[in-house]
């Protein structure tokens, strides 16, 4: 059977189609995706109940949400949904940069950033970081009991 020209262009436009369509679909999967603050857990707990018990809060709020750390929920987009889950409280939240304690030592048992790696809820000697229904972030006594913040 013959073909024209116009039907080898059409199928070389088709074949070129598919090709730009599938590097487009590659190079999307290749950029890192961010998390996105998904809210606040509708779990509480102290500082000191560990990580494991903060996962499993966030993953009761949403299958698959992990504990936010400061950046993610910096760097997240507004989340409306989210948003709503904040009124009148306050989460804990992974700090993911440290600061100096008033002497100028930084990470001491002075000021441990995580409540003692979340262990601690002795609430003279550790805080952790919380994040406010306002965004805000700031220090919380270990003792106190905090939703979770979380993303996905």
């Amino acid at each position: 059977q013959v073909t024209s020209a116009a039907q080898m262009n059409a199928n070389f436009d088709a074949i070129q189609a598919a090709v730009n369509d599938n590097h487009a679909r590659i190079e999307s999967m290749q950029q890192p995706t961010k998390a996105v603050f998904q809210g606040f857990s509708t779990d509480s707990m102290d500082g000191g109940q560990g990580l494991i018990a903060m996962q499993q809060a966030c993953h009761n709020f949403l299958p698959g949400s992990h504990i936010c750390n400061t950046t993610e929920f910096a760097e997240s987009p507004y989340n409306a949904e989210a948003a709503a889950t904040m009124a009148g409280a306050q989460a804990w939240i992974l700090e993911d940069r440290f600061d100096e304690d008033p002497r100028g030592v930084t990470n001491t048992d002075y000021r441990d950033p995580t409540c003692a790696g979340w262990r601690e809820n002795i609430s003279t000697s550790y805080t952790g970081r919380i994040v406010e229904s306002t965004g805000s972030m700031h220090r919380s006594r270990c003792d106190n009991v905090n939703k979770i913040a979380c993303c996905k």
